[in-house]
């Protein structure tokens, strides 16, 4: 096992262990036992329960593993989901995503909205509770920040750190005011949706277009859609336009803005207008994409699909 070779070979060294569990996706096929012995299959109304069941299992075994070896002090442990839950299924008495609308892959909050725990003992704060809004693309900006390392140029271009707000509720001054989704189907922008403050704003394309929004502070099931009310449509108009730069397709920009060069550790303004006469240039400067997606973005045929 990767922990034992790991303790007995290089103990003084750090580690790293990305643990994907499938315990949700169909089918749905548990083991009779675990590896202790314990029944698994049989023991909830369906598969899926059982299957919830054995992972549970396999994350205490993980967490006793660490702890066992004396290492939770220098150990951070996150666990979470990468999608909402399954459908629920009538007769089964649970709802894999609780009061929240939508199932996994949808732009609702039951789509995206997951579990999310961190522990470092002796450094994170024990059970205590976060309410802001992060993304599991924060991860990258906020373990960097704990580790001290520098960001490469360019890199984590949608991280933001929530470390401090990690040992501190009160410390939300750096923390990402918003939060865009997107749903993607068939090359084509299905849906795209913008959380900000206590507001979520939905967007749906072509045939379907419409603007919806929603308080999921107090409204957590998406249920009453405030978009026709006269006093949002301000925010609506802004709300929108963030969700159009934030996206596969902003605009591009009007002027100059800089870019740098690696290789010679220089840095320079240019404009649209270079990558226009240099499309070849697209590829080394990713500036181009940041700047001018109708000329160097890399999602051009999901932006004709999901406008036109």
């Amino acid at each position: 096992m990767f922990l034992d070779e790991h303790f007995s070979e290089k103990p003084d060294q750090p580690f790293f262990a990305y643990v994907a569990l499938g315990a949700v996706h169909i089918p749905h096929s548990p083991p009779n036992h675990y590896l202790d012995g314990q029944p698994v299959a049989d023991e909830y109304p369906n598969g899926h329960l059982d299957m919830l069941h054995e992972m549970d299992m396999v994350v205490g075994s993980l967490v006793s593993m660490i702890e066992t070896r004396g290492v939770a002090n220098d150990t951070i442990i996150i666990f979470a989901s990468d999608n909402g839950g399954l459908r629920y299924t009538p007769g089964i008495p649970h709802r894999p995503s609780g009061p929240l609308r939508g199932k996994k892959g949808e732009i609702w909050e039951g789509g995206h909205r997951i579990p999310f725990i961190m522990r470092h003992d002796g450094v994170f704060p024990a059970n205590e509770q976060r309410d802001h809004v992060v993304g599991l693309n924060d991860l990258y900006a906020t373990l960097c920040d704990i580790l001290e390392i520098e960001i490469p140029h360019l890199s984590a271009q949608d991280s933001v750190s929530f470390a401090d707000y990690i040992l501190s509720q009160n410390s939300t001054e750096k923390l990402r005011k918003s939060l865009a989704l997107f749903d993607y189907k068939k090359s084509a922008l299905q849906a795209d949706a913008l959380r900000r403050g206590n507001l979520k704003l939905v967007r749906f394309m072509n045939k379907n277009a419409r603007v919806e929004l929603y308080d999921v502070k107090n409204d957590i099931s998406e249920s009453v859609d405030l978009s026709k009310d006269p006093s949002y449509q301000d925010t609506i108009q802004e709300m929108t336009k963030e969700l159009q730069s934030l996206g596969p397709c902003p605009e591009d920009v009007n002027g100059f803005f800089p870019i740098h060069n690696s290789v010679l550790d220089v840095t320079f303004n240019t404009s649209c207008q270079f990558f226009e006469r240099k499309p070849w240039k697209c590829d080394n400067f990713l500036e181009g994409e940041l700047n001018c997606n109708s000329l160097c973005g890399r999602h051009k045929r999901v932006c004709v699909n999901s406008y036109s």
